[in-house]
């Protein structure tokens, strides 16, 4: 049964282990790597592929507004912010140009895919946390918007392809993200 952290009285909360999808993730990739990263703490090594992730992620998050309808001419504010990004996230151009070049061509995807939409945002990057059992989760969400009685979750992927609506219900990481959202909203459909 999952519940709301500040449902738990303090007696209970000292027994709960944190958690999170990325460590559950971690952990059944490669014991060894969960070790390294949650237990000595060593520093994390990103890849090139993943800095890429990250930039694109940062350009959604800062471009994309609540109600503002996704047009084409929209490009070049997309670049702007994927070059300012760039520059934040990777000074040492670690990044190839191949990769950039893909980053572009996602963005464009992107725009493409969703021309004439607007989003009704409620949330970028919304925290979470629930506890199952002994397991205090926590985490971040994407975007989450909400429009009637009904709350959509994104998660936003650059290096694998999206969870298919067949598959989502099977998902840790959407599921996870529906069961907090089902207890901060409980009265909509997730």
């Amino acid at each position: 049964m999952a519940r709301r952290l500040e449902d738990l009285d303090d007696l209970e909360k000292l027994a709960l282990i944190p958690m999170s999808y990325s460590r559950l993730n971690t952990y059944s990739m490669c014991e060894a790597m969960y070790f390294y990263n949650y237990i000595a703490k060593e520093d994390q090594v990103f890849g090139a592929a993943a800095k890429l992730g990250n930039v694109l992620h940062s350009v959604l998050e800062n471009t994309l507004e609540a109600g503002i309808v996704i047009e084409q001419d929209h490009l070049p504010q997309y670049k702007e912010e994927f070059k300012l990004q760039l520059t934040e996230q990777d000074p040492d151009s670690l990044i190839p140009e191949k990769l950039r070049n893909d980053g572009l061509d996602m963005i464009q995807q992107f725009l493409d895919r969703n021309e004439g939409t607007s989003f009704p945002i409620e949330a970028k990057e919304k925290a979470f946390q629930i506890v199952i059992g002994s397991a205090y989760i926590r985490g971040f969400i994407d975007r989450v918007d909400i429009e009637g009685d009904r709350v959509t979750i994104t998660d936003y992927k650059s290096g694998r392809k999206e969870v298919s609506a067949k598959n989502a219900p099977n998902d840790l990481q959407l599921g996870l993200y529906a069961l907090a959202m089902s207890l901060e909203y409980p009265d909509k459909e997730i």
